[in-house]
């Protein structure tokens, strides 16, 4: 939610996000599974410049 709220063309009110149903959730998949590889490493990368640290600095 945060990462959603964080950028203006995102932000949305808590009752816009919908929770799938339960057989969804069970069959649901890793993530490393379902997207290529580079992509899996490329999405790691930006998920911990953006949540990891409060430095302010890229490297």
């Amino acid at each position: 939610m945060r990462l959603l709220n964080s950028n203006e063309l995102s932000a949305c009110d808590d009752e816009f996000i919908q929770v799938p149903p339960q057989d969804e959730i069970d069959a649901a998949q890793p993530i490393a599974k379902v997207l290529p590889e580079d992509v899996v490493q490329r999405v790691t990368l930006i998920a911990t410049m953006l949540m990891g640290g409060q430095s302010g600095i890229v490297q």
